[in-house]
């Protein structure tokens, strides 16, 4: 399920910190626990597993703001459009669809941190339809897609599209989210090649701060670009609608078909 928000701002506010991913999410996380706190809980909390790694299925696009402007050398953004618009997209049953709709229709809320804060109403939801084509398709980021891997010391080490390993982190995290969502990996899938190929001649680094300004304050590295996946059209669908790559609840890796 694939939703595009119209958010109108509602007061006098109009600067945005740039890191404004963390509590965009817990927005999201705040309107679900409205309908269903033990839901959320479970999605903030522990989400689905595959043995050690965990998953929430949902991922939103980078706020789609018209006209805006970031000072240089300044973490603000100024909104200078009325309306701003966000795709959230949740890996869920079809059924859920307009309940799910229901939950975000005319929330206010306010967006922001310690120093700046804009807020908004939702004032339309529409749901976006969506198809996977073919097992081999093009895809272009909405927000950061984040490859990456532990390293000894346990932090981790972040992958460019441009190198080595990139393919086949990416497409383990795929099939990890498969296992994760309670499906079975399929026989037939071994007939299927799985292939990444770049489709920008230059990825954009995006370097976004989580809880900014604060002491459990962590930097995720992610890139913008265009690319084309061959997998299993399940594999394409749980990326899609669920998210490419890590950290999708925080709004990485939110991505749109095209052609």
């Amino acid at each position: 399920m694939r939703l595009k928000l119209t958010l109108q701002k509602t007061g006098s506010q109009s600067t945005l910190p740039i890191n404004y991913a963390y509590p965009l999410s817990s927005w999201i996380y705040k309107v679900i626990g409205k309908a269903d706190e033990t839901y959320a809980d479970f999605l903030h909390n522990s989400g689905y597993s595959a043995g050690h790694k965990r998953f929430k299925f949902f991922t939103f696009s980078a706020l789609q703001i018209p006209r805006f402007d970031i000072r240089k050398g300044s973490d603000r953004i100024a909104v200078l459009s009325d309306e701003v618009g966000l795709m959230v997209s949740f890996y869920t049953d079809k059924a859920a669809e307009n309940f799910v709709m229901g939950l975000f229709a005319e929330q206010e809320f306010r967006l922001g941190d310690k120093v700046s804060q804009v807020d908004f109403r939702v004032k339309q939801v529409e749901s976006l339809a969506w198809q996977i084509p073919s097992e081999t398709v093009h895809l272009r980021t909405l927000s950061p897609l984040v490859v990456s891997r532990k390293n000894d010391r346990g932090h981790d080490d972040y992958f460019s599209p441009l190198q080595e390993g990139y393919q086949e982190l990416l497409f383990t995290n795929l099939l990890d989210k498969y296992i994760a969502s309670g499906q079975s990996l399929q026989a037939s899938w071994t007939d299927v090649p799985m292939e990444f190929r770049l489709l920008s001649a230059a990825p954009k680094a995006r370097l976004v701060t989580l809880k900014d300004h604060s002491p459990e304050a962590t930097k995720i590295k992610g890139y913008l670009f265009d690319f084309e996946l061959t997998a299993p059209r399940e594999l394409l669908e749980i990326g899609l609608l669920g998210g490419f790559g890590r950290y999708n609840a925080e709004g990485f890796g939110c991505c749109e078909v095209k052609g």
